[in-house]
């Protein structure tokens, strides 16, 4: 082998490691950008905040789940208040608009929530349909009855 076949492959190899190195550099600035939550909430701060929102329901659903309802009520503040507060509390119209309106933000955040995790993971919706059409099954018995009781 002469010295300039010898050069051609030394530079080919070369030529592909520089090109190995600029396609992990671009992968690598891929991927920062991508986790870089600070740049998606200065981009999309509305879907941010909802998405935070969301998660931090989510997180209360699951803590308040593991509990007992018992014990999930204990660590609720207004619970501590006498029972004629918590009752006139129960009684006055703007906290009970207040508490729809809670309501109405929760099912809004909720969609949006939805929507956010449909575009970002492939499949999610389908999942979600399969898991919702579960859950509104009613078990049978054995005697083919759908009574849950």
């Amino acid at each position: 082998m002469n010295s300039t076949a010898t050069g051609d492959i030394e530079s080919d190899i070369e030529a592909k490691r520089s090109d190995l190195r600029a396609n992990f550099e671009a992968l690598e600035q891929k991927v920062k950008s991508v986790t870089d939550w600070r740049q998606h909430f200065r981009d999309r701060p509305g879907t941010m905040l909802i998405a935070a929102f969301g998660a931090g329901a989510l997180l209360a659903v699951i803590v308040v789940s593991r509990k007992g309802p018992a014990e999930a009520d204990d660590d609720l503040v207004y619970d501590a208040a006498p029972p004629r507060a918590v009752a006139a509390r129960r009684k006055n119209p703007a906290l009970a608009h207040w508490d729809t309106i809670k309501t109405a933000l929760v099912g809004v955040a909720a969609t949006r929530f939805t929507a956010l995790l449909g575009d970002m993971i492939p499949s999610f919706h389908d999942h979600l349909a399969k898991t919702r059409a579960d859950s509104q099954r009613v078990p049978q018995d054995s005697n083919g009855s759908s009574s849950p009781f």
